[in-house]
């Protein structure tokens, strides 16, 4: 993805063309509005795997009808839900990622559910404003030469001019390439194909025939693992008492713990979805540090390994209200920014100058006799390993916020796509009436004896007489005269 900008109207751009033409005419390309060079921008946007963005906080991926905003002083973006919880509601003003600090009037938004333009398209974000060095780039003159237009319409065209992203009609380039003349479109006719969808041709050709069918939308993404754990921790934020109990059993005896789910939901829900699979289960931990911490979760013990529950890292979650300002604060350990796995640590003593650089979770609760005794643990001063293995037995988790919410999450995802599908359903059986009722069967008219119909390719049947007779005549003289007599009132022969 080319890299990108946004000013703070929350219009989005492709980052060079916005910086030259800010930069030669000192306004806004749309607006028209002054804007200097620091009114610019730059967007970081995070991709996942597949190379779409998405928050890096909640995992939902962003679409065309999502609700995003940026950090203006950071240039990041999330989903608003997100900001809303964990910065607004909470008074965090520092950006979730990399602590930058922010101002309520700092955020931006980019897309808005509930306002999005004409030509917006439902699948993609973010929408990209072209933007065109000079006028005779769009061609507004030239659209409207020639043409007798009145004052409301010259209006009209001129705020469609500069409300509406430009394109070129489907094939144009094709014919480009022919060698035929491509005839050069007006604006109207350009805005036009910019508001139809891609599919808009197929449903137009359709609906030319006296018997439209029902067309059936291919573009339905299905709903992905990221979106509805984006669901799950969204509804943990919510929660007013989200916290989960475990019980960590290691050589040296018991170790309680409170993580905070309400705070923290994605980091929670890793650690706690590893300890339900056992993933913890017979490891060691392999570094202490005596009056600073104590480190595991790594099923090779050699400090580098482990993965989270979803097979990848996952983003930090820092909260100004999270410290390592005590004993037995229980941490998540990485090798740098968003890189999250399954090791933790624990504080032997309040380390200030973790904060902002690890995720705090949860906090050891009741007697910490276990954890000095590990902490008190004989290491290799330069590898700062315990000379005698410290073993992590297993963890159990007593109290788990996460598993109802799960429940209700996917119960309701599976219904809406049931009903998506028989939907779909519905409207394939609909279509595939339509055709039928359209395209009859073709009959065949050879030696067909079944219909009393005249017709000219259809057989006589019963007793017809042959083609040498004549049939008499079935009505009686006395019905005759009585047709006659009706039909006096409108014979004019006698006048």
């Amino acid at each position: 993805m080319e890299k990108l900008a946004f000013t703070d109207d929350g219009t989005c751009f492709e980052y060079e063309p916005l910086a030259a033409y800010v930069k030669k005419h000192k306004v806004h390309p749309v607006t028209k509005t002054p804007l200097a060079d620091d009114g610019v921008h730059e967007m970081k946007l995070a991709l996942n795997e597949r190379g779409v963005p998405f928050c890096p906080i909640g995992s939902k991926e962003f679409l065309g009808h999502t609700h995003v905003v940026a950090i203006r002083p950071s240039g990041r973006v999330y989903w608003y839900d997100t900001v809303q919880e964990m910065n607004l509601k909470c008074k965090n003003w520092t950006d979730l990622v990399d602590g930058t600090p922010f101002k309520k009037k700092d955020i931006i938004t980019l897309q808005d559910p509930n306002n999005l333009p004409k030509n917006h398209d439902p699948n993609v974000f973010p929408t990209i404003t072209r933007v065109y060095d000079t006028p005779t780039d769009r061609g507004p003159e030239h659209a409207l030469s020639g043409i007798n237009v009145t004052a409301s319409q010259k209006r009209i065209f001129a705020q469609l001019d500069t409300t509406r992203d430009l394109i070129d009609p489907p094939g144009a380039s094709k014919r480009a390439k022919s060698g035929k003349t491509v005839p050069a479109l007006s604006a109207a006719e350009r805005k036009v194909w910019s508001s139809l969808p891609a599919d808009a041709p197929r449903y137009a050709a359709i609906g030319l025939t006296c018997s439209a069918a029902t067309p059936i939308r291919k573009d339905v993404k299905k709903v992905t693992r990221g979106e509805i754990d984006g669901k799950i921790f969204a509804a943990a934020r919510r929660l007013t008492d989200g916290a989960a109990l475990v019980r960590i059993t290691t050589s040296a005896g018991d170790i309680n713990a409170k993580l905070h789910c309400s705070l923290v939901p994605q980091t929670c829900y890793n650690f706690l979805k590893l300890a339900k699979q056992g993933y913890y289960n017979n490891t060691v931990f392999h570094r202490i540090v005596k009056n600073f911490i104590v480190q595991g979760g790594d099923p090779t013990a050699t400090g580098s390994g482990g993965a989270s529950c979803w097979g990848s890292p996952f983003p930090d979650e820092i909260l100004g209200r999270l410290r390592h300002n005590a004993k037995g604060v229980l941490s998540m350990a990485n090798s740098g920014p968003n890189s999250n796995g399954s090791q933790f640590f624990f504080t032997m003593q309040p380390a200030q100058h973790l904060d902002g650089k690890h995720t705090v979770f949860g906090q050891v609760i009741g007697q910490g006799d276990a954890l000095d005794s590990i902490g008190d643990t004989p290491t290799n001063p330069t590898t700062e390993v315990p000379l005698k293995p410290v073993k992590l037995i297993s963890v159990d988790v007593l109290q788990n916020p996460f598993e109802a919410i799960e429940r209700e999450v996917e119960d309701a995802y599976d219904e809406g796509e049931q009903k998506l599908k028989k939907e779909e359903a519905s409207q394939r059986e609909r279509e595939g009436n339509e055709r039928r009722a359209w395209f009859s069967a073709p009959q065949s008219h050879e030696g067909a004896t079944d219909s009393t119909a005249v017709g000219k390719y259809l057989k006589p049947t019963g007793d017809a007489p042959s083609s040498g007779e004549r049939e008499a005549p079935r009505a009686s003289a006395a019905a005759a005269a009585l047709r006659v007599k009706k039909n006096t009132a409108f014979n004019m022969s006698n006048w």
